[in-house]
């Protein structure tokens, strides 16, 4: 699966997650639930993001599919900032 998140400025990043078709689903439904809580945050807010789905997803368990979609989403914040810097991701530091 591909995860592209698309910012106002028309920068789009990028995750990949390997679900070796394993209820793929599943893992969608998870991630168009979490997807509308990070919509207005910074691309450099990865923690904020993190902290939000973990919370959000309290109820239902902030593990195995939620924790699979929270990481997709991460990975790609961190893609989208590093390009929107032009940098490598390993030269941004963490928020």
């Amino acid at each position: 699966m591909v995860l592209r998140l698309h910012l106002e400025n028309g920068v789009i990043g990028e995750s990949y997650l390997l679900s070796f078709q394993y209820s793929p689903n599943a893992i969608l439904g998870a991630l168009k639930d979490a997807l509308p809580h990070i919509v207005g945050l910074e691309a450099f807010e990865t923690g904020k993001a993190e902290a939000m789905l973990y919370h959000n997803s309290e109820y239902f368990g902030a593990g195995g599919i939620n924790k699979w979609a929270a990481a997709a989403i991460n990975i790609a914040m961190w893609d989208t900032w590093a390009r929107s810097l032009e940098q490598p991701v390993w030269k941004c530091g963490g928020a």
